[in-house]
């Protein structure tokens, strides 16, 4: 799950991972229906509802519609799109068609998978302060680049976009 302090943007993270997977693949996406886990008892839903606004302006903003979901009392919050798209079967891109010279999009730094991790794990210290509020703030713009990449490359591609999110 993203690590950001804003439940708009943890929703808005969270949507654009789940809609990038489509434009990975070569599709374009046309619907998504959202799971939402929430500890009813701990945490208000008015942070719950700011979550999914988030994911809403997500799908908005690919021009997709949030056509519904469930929602689950959970332990921990949890957020997710399951997202349907269309794509041409003679032109879908999987990634078991990588090979030497396809391009690689890295939306973040290398190694933001590890501190995130730390910051999970509360592990995160502020020894270089100007390091952490970087990580900081990459992770608030998670996704954004993914989709954003996904929509300007032709459709017609010989090889999969492969993205890394973390």
């Amino acid at each position: 799950m993203p690590i950001v302090d804003d439940p708009h943007t943890f929703g808005r993270i969270a949507a654009t991972n789940a809609i990038s997977d489509i434009y990975a693949m070569g599709g374009k996406p046309i619907m998504a229906i959202a799971i939402l886990g929430w500890p009813v008892n701990v945490l208000d839903a008015k942070v719950a509802q700011q979550v999914v606004e988030g994911g809403r302006a997500a799908c908005q903003a690919a021009g997709i519609a949030l056509a519904g979901g469930h929602s689950i009392d959970a332990p921990e919050p949890i957020f997710g799109l399951a997202v349907t798209g269309i794509v041409d079967v003679a032109r879908v891109k999987k990634n078991s068609a990588a090979q030497v010279g396809c391009e690689l999009f890295l939306t973040k730094p290398l190694g933001i998978g590890i501190l995130t991790t730390a910051e999970k794990k509360g592990l995160l210290v502020a020894v270089q302060p100007d390091a952490v509020a970087a990580f900081r703030a990459c992770a608030a713009q998670a996704g954004v680049e993914a989709t954003a990449i996904g929509t300007l490359l032709p459709a017609d591609r010989a090889h999969p976009l492969i993205t890394v999110v973390t």
